[in-house]
């Protein structure tokens, strides 16, 4: 089974991606991914480097605003991911 960590933003957009989690999590499911999730914090995302090396995933989503896509590309950078 795969497994991916999706970094979100729980208000960007007018929080409206939490009420979607569910459905994402199921559809994921449906095609035998796991989805491991990572709650973004005003401060202290780097912690993301080392939960990221921890966790090994086969891949990266993000969902947010242009901020958090920025966050987390500098955070991948930063921690050679």
């Amino acid at each position: 089974m795969k497994k991916l960590v999706l970094f979100y933003n729980p208000v960007s957009g007018h929080a409206a991606f939490k009420n979607k989690l569910d459905w994402i999590i199921e559809a994921f499911q449906r095609r035998h991914v796991a989805i491991i999730l990572y709650r973004t914090r005003r401060e202290g995302n780097e912690e993301f480097i080392s939960f990221v090396r921890e966790m090994q995933p086969d891949g990266l989503l993000v969902a947010g605003g242009d901020g958090t896509v920025h966050e987390i590309v500098n955070l991948m950078m930063k921690g050679n991911l």
